[in-house]
C-alpha cells in the first residue's frame, strides 16, 4: 500500500494513531529564525479606542498600546474621548474598541489574551 501523506511516517508504530502522535511531537521543536512569522502574517489594522477618559478606558488603550509593542499586532492605535463618535456608531457604552471603522467590542475585555482573541478575530 502506498503513503498517501505528504510526510514520510515511522515504520515502527503498528497504528495510524500512534504515528500521528509520534509526527505531531516532532514538529514541537522550538522555530528557528527561518520559521518565524514574517511582517506580512502579523494583523495589519488601524485599530482605535473610544471612550470617556475615565481608567477603564485609558486602561484598554494601554492593553491595545502593550499588544503593539509586544510585537503581536501590527496596526495603527488611536484613542479619541469624543462621545459624538460613539453616538455616530450606535454604541451605548464605553471604551469601544473599533477596527477598521467597524466596532468589534464594547465593555473592558477580561484580560489582554481575550483582547488579543477579539482584534484577531476582528481582523480577518
Amino acid at each position: 500500500m502506498a503513503n498517501t501523506l505528504k510526510y514520510k511516517l515511522p515504520l515502527t508504530t503498528s497504528t495510524g494513531r500512534a504515528r500521528v502522535k509520534r509526527r505531531k511531537n516532532e514538529f514541537w521543536e522550538p522555530l528557528k529564525t527561518e520559521d518565524k512569522l514574517s511582517e506580512s502574517d502579523y494583523i495589519n489594522s488601524k485599530i482605535k479606542v473610544i471612550g470617556s477618559g475615565c481608567p477603564t478606558c485609558t486602561k484598554l488603550h494601554q492593553w491595545v498600546v502593550n499588544l503593539k509593542e509586544e510585537g503581536k499586532i501590527n496596526a495603527e492605535v488611536e484613542y479619541s474621548k469624543d462621545i459624538n463618535e460613539l453616538i455616530e456608531l450606535g454604541v451605548m457604552g464605553s471604551p469601544a474598541l473599533v477596527i477598521d471603522g467597524k466596532v468589534a467590542n464594547v465593555g473592558m475585555p477580561e484580560n489582554e489574551e481575550k483582547l488579543l482573541g477579539i482584534i484577531k478575530k476582528s481582523s480577518k
